[in-house]
């Protein structure tokens, strides 16, 4: 197994410090997703890119099946709870590059990106313990099942605006994540309903396969 850096973090003490951890953290991913390939490059985004959560000092991407985007801000103060959300972030993402779900997936219907990110949502949290604030979801079940009717009603291929308004923040009710929190209460009423099926089980389906389930 190898990592590669392409394009470098901008600090190379502090890359020195955490490509050892990514390293460790990818081999044991590789372990619960063995279709991860062996070799890996990791292209760093730029202090100000706004892929970066300010709150975690972490971003990521699954740029493509061998290249993963990582964000670390290198002044950010809580090492401790940044280094915890760096390993939830290389679980994410990873999870999305086993399932094929990378790029930037205009042609993947915005239900099924619900899908893929809820389930990486839960994946963190179960193999983790990691709660993500983007992963609780209100006790509203009615309030659910109205942002999945309207996430599945979304046209394919969607526009950025359409993943920015469920993914991120709505501009007009300035509600965040709906398109994770739903997409968590969906993965959550798959493992309720089918109690055979773990977390793991899920992550060698596609969206379209875990869609079906009842």
């Amino acid at each position: 197994m190898s990592i590669k850096v392409i394009h470098k973090l901008g600090d190379d003490t502090v890359q020195s410090s955490i490509l050892p951890k990514i390293e460790i953290w990818y081999d044991e991913l590789r372990g619960l997703l063995p279709s991860l390939p062996s070799n890996l490059k990791i292209y760093f985004f730029d202090q100000d890119d706004p892929g970066i959560m300010k709150e975690f000092g972490v971003g990521g991407y699954a740029y493509s099946p061998v290249i993963m985007s990582l964000g670390f801000l290198i002044d950010f103060a809580d090492k401790e709870e940044q280094l915890k959300q760096l390993k939830s972030t290389i679980y994410h993402e990873g999870l999305h590059i086993a399932q094929g779900y990378t790029g930037n997936g205009e042609d993947t219907p915005l239900i099924e990106c619900m899908i893929y990110e809820g389930l990486a949502t839960v994946f963190e949290r179960e193999m983790l313990g990691n709660v993500q604030p983007y992963g609780i979801y209100p006790k509203d079940e009615e309030t659910l099942n109205r942002w999945v009717k309207s996430i599945r009603s979304v046209d394919t291929p969607w526009q950025w605006e359409d993943y920015e308004r469920w993914g991120f923040i709505d501009p007009k009710t300035k509600e965040q994540w709906r398109l994770y929190k739903a997409g968590t209460w969906f993965i959550d009423q798959v493992l309720k309903n089918n109690k055979e099926l773990s977390v793991l089980d899920l992550t060698r389906l596609s969206a379209k396969d875990i869609l079906r389930l009842p």
